[in-house]
């Protein structure tokens, strides 16, 4: 399973990304060309893990492993992408939704599947393997956080 992609690759994941959590990014970004071009400069590849159809990225979970997140939504990131009144702006909205993650959690920022791919097993593998990594860094926990209204997630998340 790789963990670093080419160019072409990694346009396939931020726009799986943004697809997948376009409410999300637009309620973060003021405008979904922002969103897209931040995503464009901050999602970390080196912290996910891809499943591929056709040489086609099909699904990603995107992980907080030592100290890097599959998003890097830093502040300093953040004012260097962004005009400061629109990055404060927007480092507002993150701290709203800023998780801290304790030392000893593996914790899945992102699950996501291309709609024409799902119900094919991608998003159960991509946690069975995440839940691999997880023991073997010795976390003692995983975790990740889903909406109540997502229903299809909720059931994959607990089976």
């Amino acid at each position: 399973m790789p963990n670093s992609s080419s160019a072409e690759q990694y346009q396939q994941i931020v726009a799986l990304a943004y697809q997948s959590f376009a409410n999300k990014f637009d309620y973060i970004f003021p405008t979904p060309q922002i969103a897209r071009a931040v995503l464009n400069n901050t999602i970390n590849a080196n912290n996910a893990l891809i499943r591929y159809h056709d040489n086609q990225v099909a699904g990603i979970l995107g992980y907080f492993h030592g100290g890097h997140g599959f998003f890097n939504f830093s502040p300093p990131k953040i004012e260097r992408l962004l005009n400061s009144d629109l990055s404060q702006s927007v480092i507002d909205r993150l701290q709203l939704l800023n998780n801290t993650i304790p030392r000893n959690t593996f914790y899945i920022e992102a699950v996501a599947v291309d709609p024409n791919m799902r119900k094919k097993g991608i998003a159960s593998d991509l946690i069975q393997h995440a839940q691999y990594l997880a023991r073997q860094w010795h976390y003692q926990f995983l975790a990740l956080d889903v909406t109540n209204t997502n229903i299809s997630a909720m059931s994959l998340y607990h089976k």
